[in-house]
């Protein structure tokens, strides 16, 4: 009776056990099964979305004066999508040259999603999109075209999968519906400003918003005038006040120049010309890099060539940037408070700050100073726009120089007439940056005048002589020390960069 027992224990147990491998078996056949099916429906979905998504090309020939850059945001692809489907060695390119721009159509794939969802299309043509449609017209922005429609940038690049905020004409676009209570509690029609708190602009929960990004960066006094800047607990750079400079007007203002720096090579590879690219590389070489910043001055200045908040060149940068990289001006400059409102510099203060919220002019450095964390962003702004930055610094110093009217023993002369080779267009860009575009034409009209007087010739005479020649002059004839300096250091280094045609 013991044995049978035993006997039966043990036939129990094969029988689960087989049960047991079985139902094993069979669940890893089903699980197998199960992501055949699986590899089968994506790679049908592969398949019916090359099908759908087609890449073609259209040709553009390259003009005087154009980047890849500009090419690329002007059709709304990226710089490494042209230089891909051209093959294109180190981002050069030359006037005449024919290109081909990568065109996505999507016709197909909008059609079969029109017939399979037509419901669903339908419903979010109706609650999303409006039917509304805008052809882009030469003048317009997207910030201007958004205001109208009374919908946010964000909302016509997201519908239109833009990838920045650079539009062209006879662009289509597809405009949101508009949300009033959106736009009631974001802008004011006849301001252009942000409202709803305490008559500054912005709303309580807007500052919020502000006040919790801010925590992303933290500060840490390293030593007696350094501090370390953190982003989330990573070291991105170190600041240093109490400048040991003549020049300090600010002795609690920062200075930072460990950044990139933007060197002819690389204006070179945006497209720029020789002369282009070698006028601003020396204005950088004597200013700063692309995330430089100085506030030690009181001017407050950022950037390559230090556009400065004080005077207004940080404001057109700004103004730039958004319209041609809007996400990079949302991330680095709007989610922490620092914004363009009617083409000037706003700061908004969660906290408060000397009895407001929303700051302008003088405040503005006043508060970053104060905010040594407000540090942290326009680094990381520096290090994000090289490309905007040049592009802003020919439009603003550079083109605005050369159309310069000089009046010589009155006689009226455009400035690129007397600045025509590489070294003149260089030193022309560096005084019009580092004394402004009308402190440059004082400073060229004195030392011109001067020597025409001393040497009793016309000012026929100036035109027939060097650029080297010129800038020497400007340099033995300037009362200003770093006029001197800056344009003897560029004589110096005349030949270094191929300054040809003196």
């Amino acid at each position: 009776m013991m044995q049978l027992n035993q006997t039966s224990k043990h036939n129990s147990y094969l029988f689960l056990t087989q049960q047991y491998v079985i139902g094993e078996y069979a669940r890893k056949q089903m699980l197998f099964d199960t992501f055949k099916v699986f590899i089968a429906i994506f790679f049908a979905m592969y398949a019916s979305s090359l099908h759908a998504y087609t890449i073609t090309t259209k040709t553009h020939e390259v003009q005087s004066g154009e980047t890849l850059w500009g090419i690329a945001n002007a059709n709304n692809v990226t710089v490494e999508e042209i230089v891909r489907a051209n093959s294109i060695q180190n981002n050069l390119i030359v006037p005449g040259q024919k290109i081909a721009i990568p065109v996505k159509n999507t016709n197909t794939y909008t059609q079969q999603n029109t017939t399979t969802n037509s419901s669903t299309v339908a419903t979010q043509n109706t609650s999303n999109y409006n039917n509304r449609k805008h052809v882009v017209r030469a003048g317009e922005t997207l910030y201007g075209i958004a205001k109208n429609a009374r919908v946010s940038e964000q909302d016509i690049i997201r519908v239109n999968n833009l990838r920045n905020s650079a539009l062209y004409i006879g662009q289509e676009l597809s405009l949101p519906e508009s949300n009033q209570n959106y736009y009631n509690t974001s802008y004011d029609n006849r301001t252009d400003k942000l409202t709803g708190f305490r008559n500054d602009f912005m709303s309580y929960a807007k500052l919020q918003e502000i006040k919790i990004a801010k925590n992303d960066f933290q500060v840490l006094q390293s030593g007696i005038n350094s501090y370390d800047l953190f982003e989330n607990n990573r070291y991105i750079a170190t600041v240093k006040d109490n400048v040991p400079s003549k020049y300090a007007v600010r002795k609690d203002g920062v200075q930072y120049n460990n950044g990139t720096k933007i060197d002819y090579n690389y204006i070179k590879r945006l497209g720029y010309d020789d002369a282009t690219a070698l006028a601003l590389s020396f204005v950088s070489s004597n200013e700063g890099s692309a995330s430089a910043l100085n506030f030690y001055d009181g001017a407050g200045s950022f950037g390559f060539i230090q556009f400065t908040i004080k005077y207004g060149s940080f404001a057109k940068f700004v103004s730039l940037l958004k319209d041609n990289d809007y996400i990079a001006y949302t991330n680095y400059l709007v989610k922490y408070g620092i914004v363009l409102e009617n083409g000037n510099l706003v700061v908004y203060a969660p906290e408060g700050y000397k009895g407001q919220t929303r700051l302008t002019g003088e405040l503005v450095i006043d508060y970053i100073i104060k905010t040594k964390s407000l540090y942290g962003p326009l680094i990381k702004l520096g290090e994000s726009t090289k490309a905007v930055q040049v592009e802003s610094a020919r439009e603003q110093y550079m083109s605005p120089a050369l159309n310069i009217q000089l009046n010589l023993k009155g006689k009226s002369v455009r400035a690129s007439e007397v600045f025509y080779s590489a070294i003149g267009v260089a030193a022309l860009t560096d005084l019009a940056v580092k004394l402004g575009v009308s402190g440059a034409k004082k400073e060229i009209e004195t030392a011109l005048n001067n020597y025409i007087s001393r040497t009793s010739n016309s000012y026929y005479a100036v035109k027939s002589i060097s650029n080297y020649q010129l800038i020497k002059i400007i340099a033995s004839s300037s009362d200003n020390y770093l006029v001197k300096r800056r344009m003897n250091k560029l004589l110096s280094q005349f030949g270094t960069h191929q300054l040809l045609s003196a």
